[in-house]
């Protein structure tokens, strides 16, 4: 799985979903924001979170850090 630049700091990932019998697939969104302080850092929120894959890991590693699930 990839993610794929929509905007500015936000990012969408799909997987494959069968659902009683229908193959309907599911999305998940990152947003990006900065945390304010001495040190700022990029903080992500996951919206749907879907199966996390080593490769999906180090591209959300590269981004920030996962602070919220939703």
């Amino acid at each position: 799985m990839t993610l794929r630049e929509l905007d500015v700091d936000l990012w969408v990932a799909e997987q494959p979903l069968r659902y009683m019998g229908l193959n309907v697939g599911t999305r998940m969104t990152v947003v990006r924001s900065q945390s304010k302080g001495e040190l700022p850092n990029s903080l992500l929120t996951i919206v749907s979170p879907i199966e996390l894959s080593n490769s999906l890991q180090t591209q959300l590693d590269q981004l920030g850090t996962v602070t919220n699930l939703i």
